[in-house]
């Protein structure tokens, strides 16, 4: 099985408030699109590893800059 079968492992993205508390962890899901705004309104967020399997993302804001 290569990794582009494997059924994916972590890849959550973290949204951030205040003080670092978590306001959302969003879990990657087969066919899911997650869209936020970029820019100065953007909120605090991370991609926590993959650690299993293949996680792709489009960055609208890195082909429109």
């Amino acid at each position: 099985m290569d990794s582009f079968s494997e059924p994916l492992v972590g890849g959550e993205t973290v949204f951030y408030g205040s003080r670092n508390s978590v306001l959302a962890d969003v879990a990657p899901a087969e066919g899911m699109v997650l869209l936020h705004i970029h820019g100065d309104k953007c909120m605090l967020h991370e991609a926590r590893n993959v650690t299993k399997g293949v996680k792709y993302i489009f960055r609208s804001d890195a082909c429109f800059a």
